[in-house]
């Protein structure tokens, strides 16, 4: 399981980065570590110029992993 106090993303924001990122073209999340500061992505709810980065691509990986997962065996 993972540690919920060092979790800085919410659910609702990981969605919303992937499916921008389906949007502009970027399918398989590999992109993200370059896309994370975008400052067109960040719009859904950061300031685009000082707001913190979006998820990692491992982060975005992990969650797309789970739910997978989740889908398949759940």
């Amino acid at each position: 399981r993972r540690d919920l106090t060092r979790i800085s993303h919410e659910m609702t924001e990981l969605v919303m980065a992937h499916a921008v990122a389906i949007c502009c073209g970027y399918e398989d999340g590999n992109e993200f570590n370059l896309l994370r500061n975008d400052p067109l992505m960040k719009l859904e709810g950061r300031c685009p110029e000082t707001g913190a980065p979006l998820a990692s691509q491992s982060t975005i990986s992990r969650w797309r992993i789970r739910r997978t997962r989740r889908r398949r065996y759940g």
